[in-house]
């Protein structure tokens, strides 16, 4: 893969239709849960261990949305993102490199990574999966 270019898995959780964005310590956009997929990983161990050390819960489901490409939040990288939406066992918390968790709707007014502004929070809306 070029050096330029990063691939990473994003968690997609929906409860009572709003959806879990995160904030990394030291930062101040919110992002998805998820991360860089590992050597030898598939997708769906990569999301297993990041929600798990992000905010400490265990997936139950996963199913695939989509894959989006932009650049990324914090560097000038290209990234792909695998985006699947998750059921998980526990409630979530920050945890790890995790300063905060928030519940989001179409209106609430945070800073949020492109990806997720652009691309999956206007389908999650067109589909009526979190409210407006």
């Amino acid at each position: 893969m070029d050096a330029l270019l990063m691939e990473k898995c994003a968690a997609i959780i929906i409860r009572e239709k709003t959806l879990l964005v995160v904030r990394k310590r030291f930062t101040n956009i919110f992002i998805s849960p998820g991360g860089k997929i590992e050597p030898g990983e598939t997708q769906i161990q990569c999301l297993r261990r990041e929600v798990a050390e992000e905010i400490g819960v265990e997936i139950s489901d996963a199913l695939y949305f989509d894959s989006f490409e932009r650049e990324a939040a914090f560097d000038h990288k290209i990234i792909i993102i695998h985006a699947w939406f998750v059921s998980v066992y526990g409630e979530c918390y920050p945890n790890s490199e995790i300063e905060e968790i928030r519940w989001v709707n179409g209106k609430t007014r945070v800073p949020i990574a492109s990806i997720f502004k652009d691309c999956v929070i206007p389908r999650l809306l067109a589909q009526d999966l979190i409210d407006e």
